[in-house]
């Protein structure tokens, strides 16, 4: 218990020296390795890792219309606690992820896509 308290504090304050003190962060278990963590760090507009960075694009009003007036966008906002997303103007397609288990991918577990006509 003390070295998973000792490592998910040192997270918080990383989280908060990188965005401020309305960070959002987790401290998700290596699974096979005790006692070891991976951060995630997240602001309103970027989510990030120790060694990456995503925008999150939840302002984008394409992103926005697919959360608040899709069912698929509107269950995964509920999920997902690191939510970022990407449009396809090609294809008139939102990608919806949660960074914890896909890092920008457009298909695969928590990832939904909402095709916005």
């Amino acid at each position: 218990m003390g070295a998973a308290r000792g490592g998910k504090r040192e997270i918080r304050r990383a989280a908060e020296r990188r965005f401020g003190a309305g960070a959002s962060w987790a401290a998700l278990t290596n699974i096979g390795r005790p006692f070891t963590w991976e951060a995630i760090y997240a602001s309103v507009d970027t989510v990030a890792g120790d060694d990456w960075t995503l925008p999150r694009h939840l302002r984008t009003p394409a992103v926005a219309r697919a959360l608040g007036k899709t069912t698929d966008g509107h269950a995964i906002s509920q999920f997902a606690r690191f939510l970022a997303a990407d449009v396809d103007t090609s294809s008139k397609t939102v990608y919806l992820w949660d960074a914890r288990y896909a890092r920008a991918s457009r298909d695969g577990w928590a990832v939904v896509s909402v095709r916005m006509e």
